[in-house]
């Protein structure tokens, strides 16, 4: 009879643990708040393989936390930066983006789109497209971590 009042007993405390637990994080989360900025950086770039100088407007969709009352601290605040393939745009990360800060394990995001890709774009004309598309990609991400003070 003592063992399992010993082991209800348990269960008990495990159980209104969890629940203790469950609840903290639902309230840490409800708090939690982020807001929204769309970064815009005009770069001047050029292709390893060409002299030509291409124009281009880089468009970075920024989420930031905002504490709220009560909120959680974040004690490590962490970065994010989506680095997007071909054909991708920034509007196919943002739902995980919110989801990242609504769980406090990002302070800030970043979601950027390659030039001629979602929002950014790319002055028409002004640059030839190498034929192989990963040495616009490498130069084009280059510059626009220069513009966001990442490669630093």
């Amino acid at each position: 009879m003592k063992i399992q009042l010993g082991i209800q007993n348990r269960f008990r405390k495990v159980g209104l643990t969890l629940c203790f637990l469950i609840f903290l994080f639902g309230v840490n989360s409800i708090n939690a708040s982020y807001a929204k900025e769309i970064l815009t950086y005009d770069l001047i770039g050029r292709n390893f393989y060409s002299l030509k100088i291409t124009y281009y407007t880089i468009n970075v969709v920024h989420y930031k936390y905002v504490r709220d009352p009560g909120g959680p601290i974040i004690f490590n605040p962490k970065s994010v930066l989506f680095v997007l393939g071909f054909g991708d745009n920034s509007t196919l990360f943002e739902p995980l983006a919110k989801e990242l800060i609504l769980k406090g394990k990002a302070q800030n995001v970043y979601i950027m789109d390659l030039p001629g890709h979602g929002a950014s774009t790319m002055a028409p004309g002004t640059s030839e497209y190498p034929a192989n598309y990963s040495q616009l990609s490498v130069t084009n991400y280059a510059d626009a971590l220069r513009a966001l003070h990442l490669a630093e």
